[in-house]
């Protein structure tokens, strides 16, 4: 049995959202920017808070190649790959996704217990 990312009803809400008025043009345009705008990427262009990723080996649009470049413009880099996972590893891997993010906050809870005690506030146990 084949296993699919978006179930029918995923794809029908999301080609409502994609009929509204002026809705492709929107989605298009970061595109289109990306292409025509590209920054120069400096040294001094980092992300300096813990940056967990997980990338999926599978993904057409963002190759394998793309991933460890990306982990190194982070100070506190975490690269995970998702060897069945598409450009979609969100949805795909979904269980998996959420566990190494739940680890990280609450590794940077351990860390920072003023955020930890902001944090604990609005998080609901699953339990």
């Amino acid at each position: 049995m084949e296993r699919y990312t978006f179930t029918n009803a995923d794809i029908d809400k999301h080609k409502e959202a994609w009929s509204q008025t002026g809705a492709l043009t929107a989605m298009l345009n970061g595109y289109r920017a990306a292409v025509r705008y590209q920054a120069r990427i400096t040294n001094d262009m980092r992300v300096k808070v813990p940056a967990p990723m997980v990338w999926g080996m599978k993904d057409l649009a963002l190759s394998q190649r793309m991933a460890l470049p990306s982990r190194d413009y982070c100070d506190d880099g975490i690269l995970l790959f998702s060897p069945e996972a598409t450009h979609w590893v969100q949805h795909e891997e979904a269980d998996e996704v959420n566990r190494h993010l739940r680890e990280s906050i609450f590794t940077q809870l351990d860390v920072h217990p003023r955020a930890a005690r902001k944090l604990r506030r609005v998080i609901i146990d699953p339990c």
